[in-house]
C-alpha cells in the first residue's frame, strides 16, 4: 500500500508542469463568487488551433463567455460586438506582431486589459509588453489552468472596478450638476418673479433674462422677436450696431418662426428699437436654437440663442425649460397690470375711478406745493339720470 503511494509520488515529481490537452478534474470547478452574477466576456488571438480549444473549454467552465480567433480579427468591430473584459493575446502571430495588436487595441480602448502569451520567455518583449500598456505576460507552457483563470479573473475584476469607478464618479458629477443647476434655477426665478409688478415692459424682463442665462448656458448672443398689438418688435443681446449682416441673419431666423412666414415677404419690424422693413431674405446662418414664449394663453414671441457651434441636447433641454419660466413671468406680468388697470377705472365706463382720482389729485397737490407751482383742476360733474 505505501509503496503505492511513494510511486505515485514519484511519477508526479516526474511529469513535466506543461498545459494540459484536457483540464483535470481539480480543475473543473463552478465559477467563483464574482463571477457567479456578471457573466465576463474574453477574447483570446492565438494561432494554436489545440490550445484555443483547451483554453475556450476550460474558462467557459469557470463561467467566462469565450471568444477565439486563430487570426486577427477586425479588432474595433470585436472589441464594440462583444465588449469583452479582458483579451488574452499570443505575442508571436503568423505576419504580425503581437504588440502591433496590443497597440491597437489600446488606440480602440485604452483601459480594457490584454494579457500577452508567449513560448519564449525575453525578457525585452515582455519589457515592450509592459511598456505599451498590457496587463500581464505569460509565459507557455502554463504551470497550470488555475493560475491562468486567475491572472485573467483578476484583470477583469480591475477592469470592471475600474469601470463602476468611472461610472460613480460621472454620476457624483451629474449629481452635483444638477444640484447646481436647481440652485441657480431658483436664483433665476426669485430675479424674474421680483420684475412682476416692478416693470411693465417684456423688453426689461427679457434684458435681465439675457444676463441670467449667462450664468447657465454658452452663447454669444441672445435674441427675442415679441408680438406687441399689431407690432413685432426685435431685440439681440448683446447689440450688434457694427455688424448688420449678423443682425439681419439673426432677425431673419425669429422671423422664420412666424406662423405667416412667406418668403421675400416685407414687413415691418421694430429692429434695435428703429422702425424698418424686413424682407425675410437672410438665411439665417449659424448655429441657434429658437423656443416659443408661450403660456396655455398667450404666444409672446420667440426666444433663441446663437454661436458658432452647434448645441447639444443637453443645452437645448435647459434652454427649453427657461424659456417656460420666462413666458410665465411675461404672463403674470401682463395679468398684474390688467389687475392693475381694472383697480383704478370704472368698469361700466372705462374712465378713472373715484378712488383712483381722488388718488392723482392728491398726488398732484403734493407736488405744486413742494415746487410753489400754479395749479388748477378743470372739473366735470356727471348727474345721474333716474328712468
Amino acid at each position: 500500500m505505501g509503496s503505492e503511494k511513494d510511486s505515485e509520488k514519484d511519477r508526479n515529481k516526474k511529469a513535466p508542469k506543461t498545459i494540459l490537452l484536457r483540464p483535470t478534474r481539480k480543475e473543473r470547478m463552478p465559477p467563483d463568487l464574482l463571477t457567479m452574477n456578471i457573466e465576463k466576456t474574453l477574447i483570446i488571438i492565438d494561432d494554436e488551433t489545440s490550445l484555443l480549444f483547451v483554453l475556450k473549454e476550460y474558462l467557459e467552465q469557470r463561467g467566462f463567455k469565450v471568444f477565439t480567433y486563430e487570426a486577427i480579427p477586425d479588432l474595433e468591430n470585436e472589441l464594440k460586438e462583444k465588449e469583452p473584459h479582458a483579451v488574452l493575446l499570443d505575442i508571436l502571430m503568423p505576419h504580425v506582431s503581437g504588440i502591433d495588436i496590443l497597440k491597437k487595441i489600446k488606440l480602440i480602448n485604452k483601459d480594457i486589459p490584454v494579457i500577452m502569451m508567449t513560448g519564449f520567455a525575453d525578457e525585452k518583449k515582455r519589457l515592450e509588453s509592459l511598456r505599451n500598456g498590457a496587463y500581464a505576460l505569460l509565459t507557455k507552457p502554463f504551470r497550470s489552468l488555475e493560475e491562468l483563470y486567475h491572472t485573467i479573473n483578476n484583470a477583469m475584476n480591475h477592469y470592471m472596478e475600474s469601470i463602476r469607478t468611472n461610472e460613480l464618479s460621472m454620476e457624483i458629477e451629474e449629481r452635483y450638476r444638477r444640484e447646481k443647476m436647481n440652485i441657480l434655477e431658483l436664483d433665476f426665478l426669485k430675479n424674474l418673479q421680483h420684475m412682476i409688478g416692478e416693470t411693465e415692459d417684456p423688453g426689461t424682463v427679457l434684458k435681465n433674462a439675457f444676463t441670467l442665462l449667462k450664468n447657465f448656458l454658452n452663447f454669444e448672443y441672445f435674441a427675442a422677436l415679441l408680438l406687441q398689438k399689431d407690432e413685432i418688435s426685435i431685440q439681440v443681446y448683446p447689440g450688434l450696431e457694427g455688424n448688420r449682416e449678423l443682425l439681419e441673419s439673426i432677425a431673419s431666423a425669429l422671423l422664420k418662426k412666424l406662423p405667416h412666414y412667406k418668403k421675400d415677404q416685407r414687413q415691418k419690424v421694430i429692429l434695435q428699437g428703429t422702425i424698418e422693413e424686413a424682407d425675410f431674405i437672410g438665411d439665417g446662418n449659424g448655429e441657434s436654437t429658437i423656443f416659443e414664449l408661450s403660456t396655455v394663453n398667450k404666444v409672446y414671441g420667440y426666444v433663441g440663442l446663437f454661436r458658432e457651434t452647434p448645441f447639444d441636447a443637453q443645452e437645448e433641454l435647459i434652454f427649453g425649460k427657461f424659456c417656460s419660466h420666462i413666458a410665465l413671468t411675461l404672463e403674470k406680468i401682463r395679468l398684474f397690470n390688467e389687475i392693475k388697470m381694472l383697480s383704478i377705472h370704472d368698469g361700466l365706463t372705462g374712465v378713472f375711478n373715484h378712488a383712483h382720482a381722488i388718488e392723482e389729485v392728491d398726488s398732484e397737490i403734493e407736488r405744486v406745493k413742494r415746487y410753489d407751482i400754479a395749479f388748477s383742476i378743470p372739473m366735470v360733474i356727471l348727474r345721474e339720470t333716474l328712468f
